[in-house]
């Protein structure tokens, strides 16, 4: 069976997940139970984390630059140049990965600064003082200073400018080293055995053509491999005159897939993970699909450990249990066949005479458990149509109250309540989250028709009544 597999790099642990991508509610709850700052990455990126850390990748590259803006004040100082040399060595001996042509040039004016400061102290006395040795490569033609030797392989056409080098002598004499450095026989590199991917010498994309090798130029060189943007393997190489250097990747995707697709709870961590997990963190989480929930293992301290997930989601907050208040705006439609009966002598006989715009006010108290709400608050209609009143005795309302109650789920509610004067009405209403406190609400009622007695001793027989409004509501918890 093919294996896709994802994985999450947290502050708590690493989420891998094998198989299928998981459906998002799964996802989710892997996240939830992982910790805060977890993340799905491909398996190349989880490789990849294990190779070199790209934070600490740029924070060498922050170092070398640092460096060398510290190290210039000292080009006018007496012996100056034994701290540019040694001051430059420690970040330059620790960049781990030249990422793009940037961080390639950067390199190079480094090691041409660095240069320019052995040349400088030394002079004639290179090739034969012996505190010059570590600064110094034995060539046929002559001894030569050691970063410019290197400064050539990672560029060998590139020329030296004037705030690299800043004195015209040293500019020639670097001239001489990249012509003596040229004659040089170059290395190879071996990539026969290499996985699929893009191979990077010094930053820039190499192909072998076919023949499985690479030639370089001698010198020190930073390879790495990379697909898809993510690291493979990475190589720090010193490179002797026609010297050979056989690449190979340590661990390999299928590798880590194997050893990832036999882990049970109880069972045996092989050594190869182990070392993995050692890694990137010290702690690895695996999951995959079960027969009712995802099956997850913890792999750490040479344990494998079962994980209980996050419970599903109900569709409500889970830490929102208990009070809360809402408020919302809506707008409507109010239909009722009483509007004509308020005026039956003018009120045309038309369907518009029944039904009306009605913009809807909302205040709203809920008491959540799980999933259960209980409600309780009032609506304000205004219906809007030239009929849309209410006679009540010698007086009429426009404005239609209408308290209610209500239970339900966190989403909607069945209600209970009046609209006045003279409806006891039955609706649903239902408010969807949106973002953060915002909610789409969505409400419908029915008025049902009750008999009332006149004064002069003849019934009323109301009509029933309907209305539905669309609105967005705000919803506050203490």
């Amino acid at each position: 069976m093919s294996l896709i597999w994802w994985a999450g790099v947290a502050m708590a642990a690493d989420v891998v997940w094998l198989g299928a991508p998981p459906p998002a509610e799964l996802e989710a709850r892997l996240l939830a139970t992982a910790g805060a700052e977890a993340s799905l990455i491909s398996p190349s990126e989880l490789i990849s984390a294990s190779v070199a850390d790209p934070a600490q990748v740029a924070a060498r590259w922050s170092a070398l630059d640092k460096a060398v803006e510290d190290a210039r004040p000292f080009e006018t100082r007496l012996d100056g140049e034994l701290v540019i040399m040694r001051d430059l060595q420690g970040p330059l001996d620790r960049l781990l990965l030249v990422r793009n042509q940037k961080d390639r040039d950067a390199w190079f004016s480094a090691l041409a600064y660095q240069g320019f400061a052995v040349d400088r102290f030394y002079g004639d006395a290179l090739a034969t003082d012996p505190e010059a040795a570590e600064w110094r490569v034995e060539l046929e033609s002559g001894a030569v200073e050691a970063p410019w030797f290197d400064a050539v392989a990672i560029a060998p056409k590139k020329d030296v400018t004037p705030y690299e080098i800043a004195e015209a002598p040293q500019r020639v004499a670097y001239g001489r080293v990249r012509e003596q450095a040229g004659r040089v026989l170059p290395a190879s590199l071996d990539v026969s055995g290499l996985p699929e991917g893009t191979l990077m010498v010094d930053g820039m994309a190499v192909d072998d053509g076919g023949t499985g090798t690479v030639r370089v130029p001698a010198g020190r060189h930073l390879v790495h491999l990379e697909k898809d943007g993510a690291l493979l393997a990475r190589w720090d190489l010193r490179l002797p005159a026609a010297g050979n250097e056989t690449l190979s990747v340590a661990v390999s995707q299928k590798d880590v897939l194997g050893w990832l697709g036999r882990l049970e709870a109880g069972g045996p961590v092989p050594d190869g993970l182990t070392t993995l997990i050692e890694s990137v963190g010290g702690e690895l989480w695996v999951a995959r699909a079960g027969k009712k929930d995802a099956e997850v293992l913890r792999v750490a301290g040479g344990a494998v450990t079962s994980v209980e997930l996050t419970p599903m989601s109900t569709g409500a907050d889970d830490d929102a249990d208990g009070f809360s208040v809402a408020t919302g705006v809506a707008v409507g439609w109010f239909q009722s066949g009483d509007f004509y009966l308020q005026d039956p002598a003018n009120a045309p006989h038309e369907t518009a005479t029944v039904n009306a715009l009605a913009p809807q006010f909302s205040l709203e108290a809920a008491y959540d458990v799980g999933m259960l709400r209980i409600v309780a608050g009032g609506d304000v209609y205004v219906p809007l149509g030239e009929f849309a009143i209410a006679k009540t005795g010698a007086s009429q309302l426009r404005a239609r109250p209408s308290p209610f109650v209500g239970a339900g789920v966190s989403v909607a509610q069945v209600t209970a309540g009046w609209v006045f004067p003279y409806h006891p009405a039955i609706g649903v209403r239902s408010a969807l989250p949106l973002s953060g406190a915002l909610e789409l609400r969505v409400a419908g009622t029915v008025g049902l028709p009750l008999e009332r007695a006149r004064d002069d001793g003849s019934v009323y027989r109301s009509e029933p009544l309907g209305i539905l409004t669309v609105g967005i509501g705000g919803r506050l918890r203490p």
